[in-house]
């Protein structure tokens, strides 16, 4: 009888430390889960930007960090400010306008004329999200060797934002009489 009692004792233990290496295991496999669920959002993310090329990592006032991503078709280019954190990013849409001339050869010859702002979408004002963005604009002109950047600013603009045309004679634009129209010769 005496022996049973061991036995019944080890039986106890034996489960005990079952027990707690059971719960070990769960709290592990809880962590290992969340862990997967960050990194299915990073793999979606880093889908989302996989057509995009990263042109570098920038800081916003707010001490954000984005990646700057710009994606280039025929004519069009979008510089956006990504980050994991966000559903909406800041971008701008450009319009790109070439020369195009053909030789007697048949060669078709392109130089590039002007890039043309559509619309820039900064999402947060008075965070410096769209001075990085006309900043990578400047940068991917210059780069590419453009003769001059454009855009227009709509009367709906100018009323969301007041300061809209000072902050394009800031970044060294100039602006026509009614401060709808602004230009840059590079």
């Amino acid at each position: 009888m005496f022996g049973f009692g061991i036995y019944k004792k080890r039986d106890v233990e034996l489960y005990r430390e079952l027990y707690e290496s059971d719960e070990i295991m769960i709290h592990k496999l809880r962590k290992d889960i969340m862990n997967l669920e960050e990194s299915r959002d990073l793999v979606d993310y880093i889908k989302a930007i996989k057509d995009d090329s990263i042109v570098g990592i920038v800081q916003n006032k707010d001490r954000e960090l984005f990646a700057l991503t710009k994606r280039e078709d025929y004519n069009n280019l979008t510089i956006t400010m990504k980050n994991s954190y966000r559903n909406e990013y800041p971008y701008v849409n450009v319009t790109l306008y070439k020369n195009v001339k053909v030789d007697e050869l048949g060669v078709i010859w392109t130089a590039n004329q002007e890039l043309f702002v559509e619309g820039i979408f900064a999402k947060n004002k008075r965070k410096g999200n769209g001075r990085i963005l006309i900043n990578a604009v400047i940068s991917y002109a210059k780069a590419n060797q453009y003769n001059s950047i454009a855009g227009r600013i709509i009367d709906e603009d100018k009323n969301a934002t007041p300061g809209l045309p000072d902050f394009y004679e800031e970044m060294g634009f100039t602006l026509n009489e009614e401060g709808s129209y602004f230009k840059m010769k590079l």
